[in-house]
């Protein structure tokens, strides 16, 4: 599964607010390749997916015209469908309100989108041909890993207001979302960064796999506190159970594949000094389990 992904959207280094980017690569197992870029420009978008011949992205960063020159309106409300070859704007289904920083679970024709700024609490189903709203979530916690299918899906982590961080999973069996398993906090270990007073952050983490076989790694930092994971966990529906380190402390980076076969692409670190520079990470890291 892993071997065949699409990966678009972004920014371009040096940082958070470098250019937003519409790029779209694909991986092989071995390699990357440029295909077709995206309609609309973004970063900080969803996506959605399990082939590059079939994809869809949601969403996105509301930019200012002189950080996108492909700056619009409908920047974080508009949905693109992938074919394979290129990206399509569905007229019909843009939704009323716009998110950013989220993760969609799900296909190109059965999916769910995320939790992400502004709109939080409102979750909805994509069909293929539209959007409809379903269930609210009970805990609006935006950045969170997202992994499962469309009728049993599962977030791990996040942050809500004050950048206050979730301690809990929250699972959906296609119709309601429940409270699920505590997340374990990050532990300090010699390959993580010192973890600033305020302690670890469940934020900004990815994750692959199913409801009850699921890999997630990675995680988040404070604006002001800055801090990355590189810690990963399994999840087996019940408990999770921490296993090796990545090789880098990420946050924000995309994550696809299984539990046993994950890739991580992108996603940036912060220094721990002021004034806190971002580094990006433009190369990817595998997991075999």
């Amino acid at each position: 599964m892993r071997y065949d992904l699409p990966f678009f959207g972004g920014f371009l280094p040096p940082a958070w607010y470098g250019v937003s980017t519409g790029a779209t690569e694909t991986y092989d197992g071995t390699s990357f390749s440029e295909v077709n870029d995206l309609n609309q420009t973004r970063r900080a978008l969803q996506g959605a997916g399990v082939s590059t011949n079939s994809s869809l992205a949601f969403g996105g960063y509301q930019d200012s015209a002189p950080v996108n020159p492909g700056f619009s309106p409908l920047m974080q409300k508009m949905t693109e469908e992938w074919n394979g070859t290129n990206w399509s704007t569905s007229t019909n289904a843009s939704l009323s309100y716009g998110q950013y920083d989220a993760q969609m679970i799900g296909t190109q024709n059965d999916t769910i989108k995320g939790v992400g700024f502004p709109q939080n609490a409102n979750a909805a189903h994509y069909d293929g041909t539209s959007w409809a709203s379903i269930n609210a979530y009970n805990d609006d916690r935006q950045s969170r890993a997202g992994f499962g299918t469309a009728n049993a899906a599962i977030y791990a982590g996040g942050r809500g207001g004050s950048n206050t961080g979730c301690p809990h999973t929250e699972e959906y069996n296609g119709t309601n979302w429940s409270v699920g398993t505590a997340f374990p906090l990050d532990s300090e270990g010699t390959n993580l960064l010192p973890l600033a007073p305020a302690g670890p952050d469940p934020a900004g983490k990815a994750g692959t796999g199913a409801q009850n076989a699921a890999l997630v790694f990675g995680g988040g930092s404070h604006y002001q506190t800055p801090r990355n994971s590189g810690s990963a966990f399994e999840y087996d529906g019940t408990a999770f159970t921490q296993v090796a380190f990545m090789p880098e402390n990420m946050e924000r980076h995309i994550g696809a594949g299984t539990q046993n076969a994950t890739i991580s692409y992108g996603g940036y670190k912060r220094s721990m000094s002021s004034p806190y520079p971002t580094q990006t990470n433009d190369y990817a890291h595998t997991w075999n389990g």
